[in-house]
């Protein structure tokens, strides 16, 4: 998991440019502080999408603790939106992430994969923010071909991710008629 290890206190910090974040942050309290856990045992209501790699188990995605805190005060729509929100703007910063390995642009690269990190972390899909990360910090040194191989890994998570949450959407829609 990137950022603070489980359990450790996180504060939103939007990025100017980056939609998810904004909406996120715009529904916390400003005093408070949240959690960031991963349950592996599958407790808790949206785990979703698991990945065996090097013989241990990882997650796709969850739903945060923070979003279903903000499910629970009673806006029932709100975590969709965010989904769809999240889904689309990621979808478009991988296609500008994919130009700009194409142009061999290290900057634009590092900004929408640093954009894509935060959205990821702060939507409960930890392991696209560490591929995230690893492209992040790979655009400097400019070494092309193990930049594009991570960011097929990353557009590969995406879409597992994507598939999770849209299942995960599904799921509550049909609960809830």
């Amino acid at each position: 998991m990137s950022g603070a290890g489980a359990g450790a206190a996180w504060r939103a910090a939007p990025d100017e440019d980056n939609p998810m974040n904004q909406r996120v942050a715009a529904l916390l309290p400003e005093d408070q502080e949240h959690s960031v856990t991963i349950a592996n045992d599958g407790a808790g209501d949206a785990l979703l999408g698991r990945d065996i790699q090097d013989g241990q188990e990882q997650i796709m995605w969850h739903l945060p603790k923070t979003l279903r805190e903000i499910e629970d005060a009673g806006d029932a729509t709100i975590v969709p939106e965010l989904i769809d929100s999240f889904q689309n703007d990621t979808a478009r910063r991988f296609k500008r992430l994919h130009d700009a390995v194409a142009r061999l642009d290290a900057a634009t690269v590092r900004a929408e994969a640093h954009s894509v990190r935060g959205s990821a972390e702060q939507m409960g899909a930890e392991a696209l923010a560490d591929l995230c990360q690893a492209v992040e910090t790979c655009a400097p040194r400019m070494n092309w071909r193990e930049l594009e191989g991570q960011l097929e890994q990353a557009d590969m998570r995406f879409a597992e991710v994507r598939n999770a949450m849209s299942e995960f959407v599904k799921t509550r829609w049909r609960a809830s008629s």
